[in-house]
């Protein structure tokens, strides 16, 4: 093939991926620039993250404990996983005690 015939096939496949690229609406890039098209095709993060947390507004059993102290609150959260903590110890299953030496070398 000359150099005239394999312009022309050039030509006619940028003219091919052109009308691709707006039909199923990708980008057009016959030069292979970075454009950064695939960064911002990505959902945006910031509401995910925000939502992984809690609301800080959002007042908590600590808070009303604080506030008021006359008030005997009792968190049954807490008082459940104590108890569960408390039954596991007594079936050997809780956590390992300390050690009294904290310079000792681990075993190997």
């Amino acid at each position: 093939m000359s150099s005239a015939a394999k312009q022309i096939l050039k030509n006619k496949f940028q003219a091919l991926s052109k009308i691709r690229s707006e039909i199923f609406g990708t980008n057009f890039n016959p030069e292979g620039k970075r454009t950064g098209a695939k960064i911002l095709r990505q959902r945006l993060v910031g509401p995910t993250v925000s939502n992984y947390y809690n609301d800080p507004n959002l007042i908590q059993f600590r808070h009303l404990k604080a506030i008021y102290p006359q008030f005997d609150f009792v968190n049954e959260e807490e008082e459940y996983r104590l108890t569960m903590v408390a039954a596991r110890k007594r079936r050997g299953k809780g956590a390992p005690a300390k050690t009294k030496g904290g310079d000792k070398k681990k075993k190997k």
